[in-house]
Parts: C-alpha cells; structure tokens; sequence
C-alpha cells in the first residue's frame, strides 16, 4: 500500500518517486487512453495501478483519506467489504474540531479523492503465491448520505492489502502538513521492511525527500536555494511529526556541513517498542508457518492495533 500512497502525492507533479533499492517503480502514459499505468515490483509482489487522467494531479488529501478508509473497514472486519463510518468520524481523525464548516471541508475532500479512486484500477500478482489479482477497479462504491459514509472495495483488493499488513499512527491523521504526513507513511513502511525490529531504523535523507515531495538532488533547485527548498522543508516536517508523536516516534538528524553532506547523509529514527514487539511476532508466527506447513489463523483484533492493512497504533 506505500507505494499507492506515494503515487497519489507524486502523480502528475513532474517529480520522480524513487522507493528502497530492492523496489522498482516504473510508469508508462497513454495518451490516447489519457491514463499513467504505474508498475510496482518487489520481492514480495508485482502491482500495477492505472490511473485515469495521467496529467491531472490527484486531491492533496488522497492519502490521508484512504488511510483512515483503510483503518475503519479493517477496524469492523471488512464487513460486506465495506467501511462505513461519518463524517465526523473522519474530521476527528484529522483532529479538527467538529462544526459546519469542517463537515463540508470534510464531505468535499472524501467526494474528491472518491471520483478520482473510482477511477483507478488495480492488479496485483503475488511472487511467491500462485493467487493473482485481474485488473479491477480499486473501489467498488461510494456513498455519502445524511452524514453517514460507505466506501467498498471488491473483495480481492482486500485480500491484496490484508496480505501485506503495514502499522500506521493514529496521531498521524493530525498532521496537516502534507510533507509531514508523507514522511510518516514512508517510516512506517520501512520499519515494516527492517530485517530486525529494535526499535531503531536508519533511512537515507535522499529517501525521505524524494517520498515526501522535497527536492533530493541540487539539481533540482534553482539560485541555489537549497537551505529555504530542501533543508527547511524537511526540518518542518520533522518538527510537526515530533509535536504530535510523543515518544512513540524520534527522528534524530545528524549534524551536517552544506548541501552536500545533509543529502547523503541518514537520520537514525526510534520508534515504539509496541511496533517492534508487533513486528516480532509476525515473524515468529511466519516461521512456525513455514515449519507446520500450515496457516495460522489471525485474530480479528489484537493489541497494539487492529486488524488492519493499515494497522492503526497510538
């Protein structure tokens, strides 16, 4: 789902998303269909998300919407392979507070992204299973009604997304700035893919920039601005993940002489022990998967987070 998340805030930008070494991310335009088809591969799974309207960027809020899509459906257990919720619900996700203005603000961004979704469509093969995904459309529906929400997916997009089960925040439906909420998606997912769980992850600079939709390179800069486009840019977003993040999430930065050495260098992030312990169990349940020869069945909600492919954690 990361790589989704990055396309929405990179489609149509003129920026190129660049993923971990072992992810490649290509992307073809036809012009005469006016749609972009971005191909995903890893280790793990090949996707490819075609999206309609390949020069049209899509709404600013579309990711912090399908995350808190992703963390109420799975949050009532995909029932009818719907989340359903209101639209206060979603406002208080994003910690703003509850009157008319914000309800139309709210009503407005998920009427916004949901147009655009509805128009994507989606395949997913899984490397080391034979199950796989047909092209189909990423939402089956949506409806908004005196307040109350509905968005369905078809059911084999909630295989694909439960498959690959990824923690995110509840603070992080807070941020408001955009880079910063970005950011927060990029760490999650790749603490998810740490080889160990300890606690503490290292991520190049250049990664961070270019998920967030900062420049990562100088040429990228024009005068030579690179400390008011790159550096405090970046140093904003870390501040807002801090002042909502408690000691659940630390991002320490190192110290740097110029442009130069700030780009290649890593920022050293510590994270909740609950993430680890989360991810550690995973782990040993995946090896006495593979010892038993059998599958371990899940429960539907467990401790630090639900059961969610999008796992909501404090």
């Amino acid at each position: 789902m990361h790589w989704m998340m990055g396309v929405f805030s990179s489609h149509a930008t003129g920026r190129k998303l660049t993923l971990s070494k072992d992810v490649k991310l290509g992307e073809r335009t036809s012009e005469r269909m006016n749609q972009v088809t971005y191909h995903y591969e890893s280790r793990d799974c090949i996707g490819e998300l075609i999206i309609q309207e390949f020069n049209k960027k899509l709404p600013t809020n579309s990711q912090l919407a399908m995350i808190f899509i992703l963390i109420a459906g799975n949050h009532q257990s995909w029932r009818t392979n719907k989340a359903v919720f209101t639209i206060e619900d979603f406002i208080k996700f994003k910690g703003e507070e509850v009157n008319k203005n914000t309800r139309d603000v709210a009503r407005r961004q998920l009427e916004q992204t949901m147009k655009r979704l509805l128009d994507c469509k989606i395949e997913v093969k899984y490397n080391k299973r034979t199950k796989k995904c047909a092209m189909i459309n990423l939402l089956a529906g949506y409806t908004y009604e005196n307040g109350f929400c509905s968005v369905e997916f078809p059911s084999t997009v909630i295989e694909a997304l439960n498959i690959y089960p990824q923690l995110f925040p509840t603070w992080g439906g807070k941020l408001v700035n955009p880079k910063a909420l970005a950011m927060t998606i990029y760490i999650y997912y790749r603490i998810k893919q740490a080889k160990k769980h300890d606690c503490v992850v290292n991520i190049n600079i250049r990664d961070l920039l270019s998920y967030t939709g900062i420049p990562y390179d100088k040429e990228q800069v024009n005068n030579r601005r690179y400390k008011q486009l790159i550096i405090q840019p970046f140093l904003k977003a870390v501040e807002d993940i801090h002042l909502l993040s408690g000691n659940a999430l630390k991002i320490e930065i190192p110290t740097y002489e110029g442009i130069d050495e700030f780009l290649n260098s890593h920022v050293v992030v510590t994270y909740d022990k609950a993430v680890a312990d989360y991810y550690n169990t995973k782990k040993k349940e995946k090896n006495i998967e593979k010892k038993t020869g059998g599958k371990l069945n899940e429960p539907k909600s467990s401790k630090p987070s639900q059961r969610v492919s999008k796992r909501a954690v404090g």
